[in-house]
């Protein structure tokens, strides 16, 4: 008996001991779960369909890639922000700053820091600005006269003219640690004042950021996101997949055609946990003629040959048809210009072309889908050209269409305007001494050259200019310029689509393309 009762005790013991043990075992893996999921929360990864240019936010060649900007938006810092919502200017770096005539004093603000954890100067500052005067980046040695350290927390900017921009560009200047940049440019320029910090990047591959907990938002970033994982991936088939898995949170970039047969799925149940962003924004579809290659005649057959509103609506484009250079959201926009449409007087005028006149080669870069220029090239051909279209890797594609040996006679390309004032994007492609002046009006007949000499003369104008109504005069007779001459053919204006998770919250841009990745929520 007493053996019995012992046994008893014995089991009643172990039992005991197995369901605290067992109890301890799931706590402790509920606990790993939990944090498991709470890790999940706090990183948020995305697909961006293409890789940077560079990371040097003052050369232009990496700056002018609407993918960099992405990342300087996460990395850097400036001065001040456009805020376009409530149409005024709010302080970044800057805490305030005062105005008078061509002279910008700047307040920097206490406790700024660089990701190093070295504090925000203003010497900083001014080196950040040399450094763009001195990679002879226009956007900064056009607007820049002088540059002062006035003491350890103000800095004077002295611009060459009393433009009605200013801030615009004031707001695209990023500051880099100039010790850093000084002990090794390549790596230094990845060191930013930014909201992340880069932690990681293969070429074409992938990038990390990690919060920034230093940074001076404190309000900004109590909700942000601990990390930030980017995929590089041009296919947007294999994307959605991974979206649909959950593999991933956002994509950054959504195809055109893509759009509206995507609402559709989301709306009947088809795609589900997904939403579409439809950002307002000031993106562009147009063809620049090579007018080295392409005479006057031929470029006037191509515009009256091509009927864009019957294309865009074909392919289920999300966008409006464009008649002229400047975007509707734009200062200088010119709605009185109505590009003509006559497929008969296309073929009248390319019967009298000789056989080497017609014969057109298309590029566009490879990113683009090819239903678009598809379309385009058999307008052409039933004007009578003989047509032929190629696509390349977007990089390569513009080091060919930027020189006036280039192959092609004409190029579709999207251009994403970066201020409120049209006449930016016009500099950037029409005054003659520019890398980017993918028309080559200079290379043309004496015509072409006399235009161009008028369209780089009205442009520098606009620069200096201070009065609006002069200024939207001068844009506004530029682009009537290059419709009545055809070095550039309008053919929509946009908008900046994204394809989410459910569970992302707050993931917009403003018109420009600009993203506040601090503000990205991500919901269990």
């Amino acid at each position: 008996m007493s053996k019995i009762k012992n046994s008893k005790k014995l089991v009643i013991i172990v039992s005991s001991v197995l369901l605290v043990c067992g109890t301890l075992y799931f706590y402790k893996r509920g606990k790993e779960t939990d944090k498991a999921a709470k890790e999940t929360v706090k990183t948020v990864n995305m697909v961006w369909a293409a890789d940077i240019k560079g990371f040097d936010p003052t050369n232009k060649i990496h700056s002018s890639s609407s993918v960099s900007a992405k990342l300087y938006s996460a990395v850097h810092d400036t001065l001040i922000v456009e805020d376009k919502v409530n149409e005024k200017t709010v302080g970044r770096l800057a805490e305030k700053w005062v105005k008078v005539g061509n002279e910008i004093t700047f307040t920097l603000r206490d406790d700024i820091f660089f990701h190093n954890g070295q504090p925000v100067t203003t010497e900083d500052v001014v080196y950040s600005l040399q450094k763009g005067i001195n990679n002879n980046n226009n956007d900064y040695s056009d607007i820049i006269q002088d540059l002062n350290v006035l003491d350890d927390k103000k800095v004077k900017v002295t611009i060459k003219n009393d433009i009605l921009w200013w801030t615009s560009f004031l707001a695209s200047y990023r500051i880099l640690c100039k010790s850093e940049v000084e002990a090794d440019n390549d790596k230094g320029v990845k060191v930013g004042a930014g909201p992340y910090k880069l932690v990681h990047y293969e070429r074409d591959d992938k990038m990390s950021f990690e919060l920034f907990e230093n940074y001076w938002n404190k309000e900004a970033i109590k909700e942000s996101p601990k990390k930030l994982m980017v995929k590089i991936q041009k296919s947007f088939e294999t994307t959605l997949q991974e979206l649909e898995t959950g593999t991933i949170d956002l994509a950054t970039e959504v195809p055109s055609d893509k759009v509206n047969s995507l609402k559709e799925k989301i709306s009947n149940g088809t795609l589900k946990g997904l939403e579409i962003v439809e950002n307002t924004n000031a993106s562009v579809l147009q063809i620049y003629m090579n007018a080295a290659r392409t005479k006057k005649p031929a470029r006037q057959a191509i515009s009256l040959a091509l009927n864009f509103p019957p294309m865009i609506s074909a392919l289920q484009l999300p966008v409006t048809p464009l008649d002229t250079y400047v975007p509707s959201c734009l200062v200088g926009h010119n709605k009185q210009i109505k590009r003509k449409y006559d497929m008969d007087e296309a073929k009248i005028i390319v019967s009298g072309l000789s056989t080497e006149d017609k014969k057109i080669k298309l590029g566009y870069a490879g990113k683009e889908s090819p239903q678009l220029p598809n379309k385009i090239a058999e307008s052409l051909r039933e004007a009578g050209f003989d047509v032929t279209t190629e696509t390349a890797d977007f990089n390569a594609f513009l080091s060919e269409v930027k020189e006036p040996t280039s192959s092609y006679n004409m190029v579709l390309m999207g251009e994403l305007h970066e201020m409120s004032y049209g006449h930016k994007a016009l500099c950037d492609y029409f005054l003659k001494d520019s890398v980017y002046a993918l028309p080559h009006i200079q290379q043309g007949d004496a015509t072409d050259k006399a235009k161009g000499e008028v369209i780089d003369s009205k442009l520098r104008q606009t620069q200096k200019e201070s009065n609006l109504k002069t200024y939207t005069t001068l844009v506004k007779e530029v682009q009537q310029i290059l419709n009545d001459e055809v070095y550039v053919i309008p053919i929509y204006e946009g908008k900046l689509h994204f394809l989410k998770s459910s569970k992302i919250k707050d993931f917009t841009c403003d018109i420009f393309s600009r993203i506040d990745w601090e503000k990205i929520k991500k919901l269990a």
